[in-house]
């Protein structure tokens, strides 16, 4: 072997050892910046977790249960004003849709209460259909929506049906999910 061809794969083995240190570091950058991300979100869901539960926001989540519980007996509500709890949601959904939260971290803490409220919205008179059209904005509420279909996604994968394929079943669950959040929101205790 002469020295050039010593030399060039001398050169050979310097190139793909620099892109190979290449790769590392970049792969090692984004690791450590999914590391943060992933730690901010659980900052931020914790935070979230914390005014959920704090006596204001019981306050609001008993009243919007209230007042669900009343439009499911066919008194007319406000969206705007009788549910607060919406806001919550739809801003939670804006920030999981924009990356700025993991959704695993949401379905864990909060699952359970975007899916119940959801049903309940929506079982007899679907109020976010009808304040689209009352207020002619198909964007109203669209990202607790699509969180909710989010949620029920993981429900699935992880083999918990919350709705299933029989229109009776469906009506039955629906109902069983309903009076769940009713038992658990009514009954909050304000210190």
């Amino acid at each position: 072997m002469s020295q050039i061809d010593s030399a060039v794969i001398a050169q050979w083995v310097q190139a793909i050892g620099t892109i190979a240190g290449i790769f590392a570091g970049v792969f090692g950058l984004w690791w450590q910046l999914r590391k943060q991300w992933l730690l901010n979100s659980a900052n931020i869901v914790s935070s979230l977790a914390n005014e959920y539960t704090n006596d204001v926001w019981r306050k609001y989540r008993r009243h919007s249960a209230r007042s669900l519980q009343e439009h499911l007996n066919g008194k007319q509500i406000d969206l705007s004003k009788d549910l607060p709890i919406l806001g919550f949601f739809e801003n939670m959904g804006h920030l999981v849709r924009r990356g700025g939260l993991d959704k695993e971290m949401i379905w864990n803490k909060f699952g359970w209460y975007i899916v119940r409220y959801y049903l309940a919205l929506t079982y007899k008179n679907n109020l976010i259909e009808d304040i689209r059209r009352k207020e002619a904005d198909p964007t109203l509420w669209e990202e607790w929506e699509w969180l909710n279909h989010e949620m029920l996604k993981i429900y699935q994968r992880r083999g918990v049906k919350i709705l299933t394929d029989s229109a009776l079943l469906v009506e039955e669950n629906v109902r069983i999910r309903i009076n769940e959040l009713f038992e658990q929101e009514l009954n909050l205790e304000i210190t």
